[in-house]
Parts: structure tokens; sequence; C-alpha cells
């Protein structure tokens, strides 16, 4: 699923000893200061990420002005579209970030909510949930941060019982928020995997490509994101484009080098293209070329796209608001507002409309300037936060400029794409390493871990319990289930026993529901009961409140009470529930 990635970078407070360039600054950004700290930062981000190829938006650090936190802070948001790897990548440059720099405090978010949250879900605290992590969950120097609720009388003047502001939250950091070993554990399992994951992940093949459009990719290589981006998401009025081939013919073309991520790589192999006559018959499926021709033909088409959205989407002068009355897109992002409900019920030039106007006006412009300034700046296109319409006019440009100069081929090296096929047994050696480390980790956290097992244990039974009980009769009076009660005969014998299905047969797991560990087998609450029917006792409390954490809501009146994971919430007590109480029946024991 496409993605979406938010970081905040806030100014915490002051580190004792501290002798990094931002130990300098106030404890308060201004904007002055907030841009030469996101300079420092960028700087930092551009040594890490030197070698780095983005999939689609590169990570870029902006200067933002927070009102509720009365100052400035530094923040980005980066689509990543369907690469999961740069999310992480991201989230390893934070953490490295916020390490070498411990004044930072930083967050990261996504689509889904916060990415760090979900990694180390199976080893968060029972009582924390999305709706209660907001500004409870930071990055500060080098681990995770996590805000908790007070437990005892005396935290009360300490952590807050409600949602924090981020000005309090940010000063309640300090050595005792540091999250527990097990939720770093399994965090930086995953980020410890970059940079070297980053250099594994890349693919270098053979492409035979126009020569122009070699010219092109040799001088920028890192645009050949953008141009597996625009071959992917091609629609029939760029396949016009790809059937002229008027800025990259390619009657002459040449075996170029072609460096991609694995990911680009196989979205460019799983697509079925028919190329248009201009290219030529392909060579047959056996010829060493095959795969080179195929490659060059799709990359070729995703410039020649590139090129066409530059070429019909001129370069202007920056944007003004006095501009914006006759601005196409400002009036189609103004209908939008307004269909989504920005403006509330105010009618159109009111006061809190003008208000509500001039805001999103500010935000329209800092987007389509600072998108024009990239256009127009130096370097690689994937250095910059890229559209389609960016790359095309810096492919343009490197047309122009490498018109007259001679194709010179690096060395080329074919990596084996043998990593497409995945086997059966590849697929159970993934999941076995997944269910190791995991192992490995719940062991690292300690008691948290074993808390967390044994809840899984108990889940696997109560489920067991609970698929017999679906399979019995019931009646008004409940379900009656026929079981063998051991020992409630001299030696199994008399007519009140009745078999088993099976030998080993778990029909009899329902009983572990209403019993404890002193009484955990039917024998012992069969031989309590004072009556002479044989009725096993049951727990209808425990019986209901279990199968409640499981099926998530019972009934239409279910509210949540104490949410049992991230993203789960449990419903309410079981007298609100409108369940009759089971009734468990045995045979009563021979005379």
């Amino acid at each position: 699923m496409a993605s979406t990635v938010v970081c905040r970078i806030y100014c915490g407070p002051p580190v004792p000893g501290s002798t990094t360039p931002l130990a300098a600054f106030p404890e308060k950004w201004e904007k002055e200061d907030a841009e030469r700290v996101c300079g420092i930062l960028m700087q930092f981000v551009a040594e890490k990420s030197q070698d780095y190829l983005w999939h689609r938006d590169a990570w870029v650090l902006r200067v933002r002005h927070l009102p509720l936190l009365g100052g400035f802070a530094i923040g980005s948001e980066t689509y990543v579209g369907d690469c999961i790897d740069d999310e992480w990548f991201i989230a390893h440059l934070l953490f490295e970030m916020s390490r070498v720099y411990p004044e930072l405090v930083c967050t990261i978010t996504d689509d889904d909510g916060d990415i760090l949250l979900i990694e180390a879900a199976t080893f968060l605290p029972a009582w924390l949930s999305p709706e209660k992590s907001e500004n409870r969950i930071f990055v500060r120097g080098g681990s995770l941060h996590i805000i908790p609720l007070p437990t005892s009388p005396a935290e009360i003047g300490v952590f807050p019982v409600s949602t924090p502001t981020l000005s309090d939250a940010i000063r309640l950091l300090s050595p005792s928020t540091i999250a527990a070993h097990a939720i770093q554990q399994a965090i930086k399992a995953r980020i410890g995997q970059y940079p070297a994951k980053a250099k594994e992940n890349l693919h270098h093949t053979r492409a035979l490509l126009p020569e122009a459009a070699a010219k092109v990719l040799c001088a920028a290589p890192s645009l050949i994101a953008p141009v597996v981006a625009a071959f992917y998401e091609r629609d029939p009025i760029d396949m016009r484009a790809c059937a002229k081939m008027e800025h990259l013919p390619p009657s002459h073309r040449v075996s170029a080098p072609v460096t991609l991520t694995r990911l680009m790589y196989a979205q460019l192999k799983a697509q079925v293209f028919q190329a248009s006559k201009i290219f030529g018959a392909p060579p047959s499926s056996t010829s060493s070329d095959a795969n080179a021709h195929d490659l060059g033909v799709k990359i070729a088409c995703g410039l020649e796209i590139l090129a066409n959205f530059g070429r019909k989407h001129q370069r202007g002068s920056s944007l003004t608001a006095e501009m914006l009355p006759e601005h196409g897109p400002w009036l189609a992002y103004v209908k939008r507002l307004t269909v989504a409900g920005y403006f509330r019920d105010n009618r159109e030039g009111s006061k809190q409309y003008r208000e509500l106007l001039l805001i999103a006006q500010q935000k329209f412009l800092d987007h389509h300037n600072s998108e024009k300034s990239e256009d127009e700046g130096e370097g690689e296109v994937s250095k910059p936060t890229w559209s389609l319409t960016t790359a095309g006019h810096r492919v343009l440009d490197l047309l122009a400029a490498v018109k007259d100069k001679p194709f010179v081929a690096g060395p080329i090296v074919e990596d084996s794409d043998e990593w497409l096929n995945v086997s059966a047994e590849e697929l159970d050696a993934l999941l076995q390493a997944r269910q190791v480390n995991l192992t490995t980790a719940r062991a690292a956290g300690g008691s948290q871990g074993d808390d967390n097992a044994a809840v899984e244990a108990g889940i696997g039974k109560i489920t067991k319990a609970v698929r017999q009980l679906l399979k019995k009769k019931s009646t008004h009076e409940g379900v009656e289930v026929e079981r063998e009660i051991a020992g409630m005969s001299d030696e199994g014998e008399g007519e009140g026993e009745v078999e088993s299905e099976g030998e080993g047969d778990d029909s009899d797991g329902l009983s572990e529901l209403g019993s404890t560990d002193d009484e955990s087998d039917v024998e012992g609450n069969t031989r309590g009961s004072d009556d002479g029917e044989g009725e096993v006792e049951f727990d209808l409390e425990s019986f209901v409140t279990t199968l409640r954490d499981i099926v998530g809501e019972i009934g239409p009146d279910s509210r949540s009470k104490e949410p049992s994971g991230m993203g789960k919430a449990s419903t309410a007590s079981a007298s609100q529930q409108p369940i009759s109480k089971p009734k468990v029946v045995a045979p009563a024991p021979a005379p």
C-alpha cells in the first residue's frame, strides 16, 4: 500500500556536557535557529544517504512553524509509495541522528500510525493503545521513549493520566522514560539491518537503450526512480508519446549499465508490455539480449514519458497570492477543500472563512514554490523531492547537455535475478528465521516477554475450547456436553460411562474455562458437587470475559473497556451482555 512517512524533529531539554553544534542553540528555536539546525541535519542526511537509491521521494527536512509549541521545529512528509525499505531507512537515519545529536526529540509515523509501536507490538505494555499513545512516543538519544501512565499515587504528579501537551511531553523525557529492553530490541532488529541492507537491495543489470537515453542515465543514475514510476503508472495518453519516441529515437541502441532497487526491477519485470513497431522485432526468448532488450524498451518509454511531461508543463516564475484567482490548480484545490468540509459551515466571505482560506493559500504557495525552486536547482533529481514534471524538466536539460557528447559505457555488471523466485523451502526458512528472531527478542524481554507468551498460550487453549463448544447442541437451558468423566466409576466401568470420540480427544478442553490451577480437571469439579446429577461447575464470568477478548464484541451495546493490544479493544463487562448461562451436564455415575 502506498504510504507517506511523516517526521517531526523538536528541540529537547539541554543535555549536560554535550559538545555537539546543536548545544549552542537555545532551548526554544526561532526561525533562524531552526533554519541553521535544518542545514546541519540535511548535511548529516546527505552524508548518510549518499549512495542510497530512493524509490520515490528522498528524505528532505524543512522548517515548520508550530503555534501549539510556541516556536519552530523541523519536519518532513516523504512519499515512499510501495517501498517499505525507504520507510525503515528513514527510521534508521532518525535514530542515528538522535544518537549523534542528543538534544533532538523526534517522532515518525506513516499512514498506518506509529511504525515503531507497530513493529514492537508483541512487547508493548497492556495499557498502550493508539488512542493513548498521542504525545507519549518519542525518539531521543538513539532510543525509544514511552511516557508511561502513573502506576502509583506518587507517580500521579510525575506522569500525566490524560494526553500530555507536546511541550510537557518533551520536558518529561528522561532515562526513566526509555522503553523496555524487549521493545528496543524489536525495533533495533529492524533498523539495525541498515545501511548494509540498502546495498543488498540494489540490483545491477544491463539494458539496450537508445544512445540518448543511455547518456542521460549515465549522467544522472538516480533518475531511474522517476523513470520506473512514470512507466509503471503510465496511461493511454502516455502511450501515445511512447509510440512516437520524439525525444529518444531508438534507431541506435547501446548496452548500458543500470542500477535499480529490487522493487524497481520487479516492477519492470512484472509489466507485460507490447512495444510499438518503432523498437523493431524483439530477440527470441532464448537470446542473451532478451532481458536487456525488454528492460531497455521499458526504461526508454519511461524517459520519453518524463520528457513529454516536461515539455507540456513549462517552467514559470514563482506563484504569488495575487495570481491565485486565475490559477486553475488553486481553484481545483479550493473545490476539493470545500467538498472535504475544510471550511466547515462558514459562509464564503465571512471572517472565519477568510482565515481558513488564508491558511490554505499559504500552504498551497509554499508547496508550489518549493517544487519550483527545487526544479531549478542543481544536482540530481532524487535529492530534492520530485514530481514527474520536475523530473521531466531535468530529463530535457540533460538531453540538451549530453547531445553532442560521446557515449562512454562504464563497467557492466549483471546480477542474477533468481531472488524473484522463492521456493516453498525458502519461504519456510524465512518464516522460521522470523520466528527465531521473535523468540530471541522475547527471551531478551524478561518478564514482559514471559507474560505475553503466557497470554498467547492461554488464548490458544481457550480458542480450542470455544471451537469444541460451538460444535455442541444448545437448548433454552444452555449447552449440553457429553464427556468422559475420569474416575467417576471403579475401573472406568458403569452404565453412565460415555466413550469419547477418540483417543486423546480434547473435547473436554471446555472444562479448563471454569477451573483454576487447583481445580483444572473435571474429576475435581465433579466430585466436589453436592447434587446427585453430576453437574459440572462452570465459571460463566471467566468464560464470557475470555470469549469477549477473542471475538472483540459480543453484543451491540458493548463498549470499549480496556485495550488488549495495539489496534484492539475489549468490550464491556459480562453483566451487560445478553448471554444466557451455559449449562454443562455430565452423565450420572454408575450406582
